[in-house]
């Protein structure tokens, strides 16, 4: 059996102005609140599961 090894790079993007300004500012506010009530918490969390296969 052969290891080889590789790279991933994961991105996420959340445009903060949508165009809607009553929902940004619901969306600003409520980051801003989970915030300022868990300094120690991430605000995003990604669990991710992958696997690889390589096909003969």
């Amino acid at each position: 059996m052969e290891y080889g090894e590789g790279s991933y790079t994961i991105s996420v993007e959340w445009p903060y102005e949508s165009g809607n300004d009553e929902q940004d500012t619901f969306w600003g506010e409520a980051a801003y609140d989970f915030n300022e009530e868990n300094p120690n918490t991430a605000s995003l969390s990604l669990t991710i599961i992958l696997i690889a296969q390589q096909r003969e």
